[in-house]
């Protein structure tokens, strides 16, 4: 079942419905982002969402690093989908924790992706409990937790060594997975005809932190990079 307008450009998502128990081998739009070195060896460094057929998002320090004759690849449903570009957030560094944000190209058609949350602020978001879901570290899996989201200043005392942004939130799972990759979606509910939906509301991002049971997670949120994320699907 595909799961945007394919008589449109196909760039852009359908709201998905929010599963009934997660039965989270249908979630189709979440993926693993393989790194393959020339000089061998794999890595499996994050997940990845599918945003429209041909393009995933995920954060921007998990594919930087690509030398010449690397090869990244978008794992999903037991399939591999070769990238062909890498487009990193023009303003991210990797000593900060603000704009970590990419977006992949894929060479062949995805089967689903997920649409954009259209939350920009963390103000709306703060106390609400969220739908996190990740592929995991052993594969194939997908893993599904709660999260509860905090306050901006708690936030920025738990990362003392980052300058959080407003477009950044935290968000401790209620049962930790340590299964969990960086990349994790942090899935936001819009209300549709009566119908509860999906929408990427925010990726997880890096931090030196995720293994700590007392410290959240920090996720970027998507909707703040909308512009510039569209601007690629569109052109690329």
């Amino acid at each position: 079942m595909k799961y945007f307008h394919s008589e449109s450009s196909a760039l852009e998502c359908l709201d998905i419905e929010s599963l009934n128990g997660l039965e989270t081998e249908q979630l189709s739009w979440l993926g693993r982002i393989r790194y393959t070195r020339s000089s061998g060896g794999v890595w499996y460094p994050c997940s990845g969402v599918a945003i429209t057929p041909h393009h995933v998002l995920a954060p921007a320090h998990c594919v930087m690093f690509q030398e010449k004759r690397d090869i990244f690849s978008f794992l999903v449903d037991k399939k591999l989908h070769a990238v062909s570009q890498v487009f990193i957030h023009p303003e991210y560094r990797l000593e900060s924790s603000t704009h970590d944000v990419a977006v992949l190209k894929l060479n062949h058609s995805l089967s689903s992706c997920l649409a954009l949350s259209e939350v920009e602020g963390f103000e709306s978001l703060i106390g609400q409990r969220l739908d996190v879901v990740s592929s995991a570290e052993k594969h194939p899996k997908n893993v599904h937790a709660q999260a509860k989201v905090t306050g901006q200043s708690y936030c920025q005392r738990k990362f003392k060594d980052f300058k959080i942004s407003e477009n950044e939130v935290c968000a401790h799972l209620l049962h930790r997975n340590n299964e969990f990759l960086n990349g994790a979606a942090l899935l936001g509910v819009k209300w549709l005809s009566g119908t509860e939906s999906w929408r990427l509301l925010g990726i997880s991002t890096h931090g030196p932190y995720e293994r700590n049971n007392q410290v959240p997670d920090l996720y970027t949120l998507v909707a703040p990079y909308a512009k510039w994320i569209k601007n690629i699907t569109k052109m690329y």
